[in-house]
């Protein structure tokens, strides 16, 4: 399953290398980690529909500035904890809303991305 993750992640960022006029979310997902970039069309393909300009469009550093994801922890990471359908005192957290939820595939590119980050 990593195999091929792997392999359309490089597919991928290769068409973004070669493409001349790409915008600054192609550019940000260019220079991003290989697992970073496999989120980043998760987010693009998920996500996008009810999120225009949010979460997606930041970079790794900015979602762990702002406490979206804290490196190295899936369980106090928030776009993590929203995604897997989780629930808590103040109400389910199901993203996407819209749409099919993401797969186990998905989570465990999240997870792996999330757990490659380093505190």
């Amino acid at each position: 399953m990593r195999y091929f993750l792997l392999a359309a992640l490089l597919s991928v960022t290769g068409c973004l290398l070669q493409t001349e006029n790409s915008n600054s979310g192609d550019a940000a997902l260019a220079n991003a980690s290989l697992e970073f970039a496999v989120v980043q069309e998760i987010f693009l393909s998920k996500c996008t529909s009810c999120h225009r300009h949010d979460f997606h469009t930041m970079s790794e550093a900015e979602l762990v500035a702002t406490g979206q994801v804290v490196a190295g922890d899936i369980d106090n990471s928030k776009i993590y904890y929203r995604c897997i359908g989780s629930s808590s005192p103040l109400g389910p957290k199901n993203m996407p809303t819209v749409g099919a939820p993401l797969t186990s595939t998905e989570l465990e590119a999240m997870e792996d991305w999330i757990n490659s980050l380093t505190p």
